[in-house]
């Protein structure tokens, strides 16, 4: 018997009386082959078990309820602002309203101005969500189009040109008055009730 092949994955050549047979290859195959499907299948269960206990984790606690690293178990994190929180207000453009928030992990934003008050906090519909860092607000007030009556988070119906007129106030999660402003001052009073400082 004569065996012949330079690698475990070579065709084997099996010499016995002059007949040849080609079998080790096949063999061969076979084991690699279902070895390598029983260790892909081993591997896809374990990132499916990996994948459903982050799922599970990730279901149970969300980024802003956590307090501690051994758990959810203390309740929801109170996103109150503990220090000053600064706002500044601007438009960017004529259809680009841009609300910076520091100090405050979440909160409101209301703005009010040529009689639209849609948009006032806590009360209008359209009091707007806002998060620490920059908050972009399209104007959706366009010459000559129609409105449909709604507003998302990311859009407002005031324009630039109408900033005489606008006033605005900035709210902490739980409705506490960070700051009011705008470029008349005498249309503070229209958030007065919430005892806002001035920024």
């Amino acid at each position: 018997m004569v065996w012949t092949g330079s690698n475990p994955l070579s065709i084997y050549t099996v010499s016995t009386g002059g007949i040849s047979i080609d079998r080790a290859l096949h063999s061969t195959r076979d084991f690699t082959h279902d070895g390598l499907r029983a260790l892909g299948c081993q591997m896809k269960c374990m990132g499916w078990i990996a994948l459903s206990a982050l799922a599970g984790w990730g279901m149970g606690c969300s980024k802003n309820e956590c307090l501690s690293e051994a758990g959810c178990d203390t309740g929801e994190m109170d996103l109150e602002p503990t220090g000053p929180v600064t706002v500044s207000v601007k438009w960017h453009e004529s259809t680009i309203l841009r609300v910076e928030v520091a100090g405050m992990v979440q909160g409101w934003f209301g703005i009010v101005g040529e009689g639209w008050e849609g948009e006032s906090c806590p009360d209008g519909p359209y009091c707007h969500q806002v998060f620490e860092g920059a908050n972009y607000f399209s104007s959706q007030r366009f010459l000559g189009a129609e409105w449909d009556g709604t507003l998302d988070n990311d859009q407002t119906w005031l324009h630039r040109e109408g900033l005489p007129s606008q006033v605005w106030a900035v709210l902490s999660n739980g409705g506490r008055c960070q700051g009011v402003g705008g470029e008349n001052e005498e249309l503070y009073v229209y958030f007065e009730q919430l005892a806002c400082p001035a920024q």
